[in-house]
């Protein structure tokens, strides 16, 4: 079920949170920006893997239903992308992970450790240690 930023500000401002969460609202609204990665010099566009390579139609089919859940946008030209995001982009592959064997069904991933060609991935330019994530036992 997808975030109502609406509904989120409509309470921030009710409870008096604004100040405390400013940029909750705008970072379910446009996504949140995860670290400070390199300024991009060129376009990458990587190649998929190999087995969303072979069930085209699964891939297709999910990013129909992500487009349709408003999840996603597109399919857009590398023309188009450009304008979208201003300048320089990358893209990092996708794939297909077997979800339930017995029912051969899958699930898509992207893989955001495959570095390109000098080397770098998204994930490399991450420090989790910025990210520190607490499990509670319960």
């Amino acid at each position: 079920m997808p975030y109502i930023a609406e509904s989120f500000r409509k309470s921030l401002e009710s409870d008096i949170l604004t100040s405390r969460y400013p940029l909750l609202v705008q970072d379910i609204t446009y996504g949140s920006p995860i670290g400070v990665p390199m300024q991009l010099s060129h376009t990458t566009v990587m190649p998929n893997l190999h087995s969303a390579e072979l069930r085209q139609d699964l891939v297709s089919d999910y990013i129909a239903k992500e487009v349709s859940f408003v999840q996603m946008a597109g399919p857009f030209t590398l023309e188009e992308t450009h304008l979208v995001f201003e300048g320089h982009f990358r893209t990092v592959p996708v794939g297909l992970m077997e979800k339930d064997p017995s029912k051969c069904t899958f699930h898509m991933i992207q893989h955001f450790s495959k570095e390109h060609a000098l080397g770098v991935s998204v994930n490399s330019q991450l420090d989790s240690d910025n990210f520190p994530t607490r499990w509670k036992i319960m």
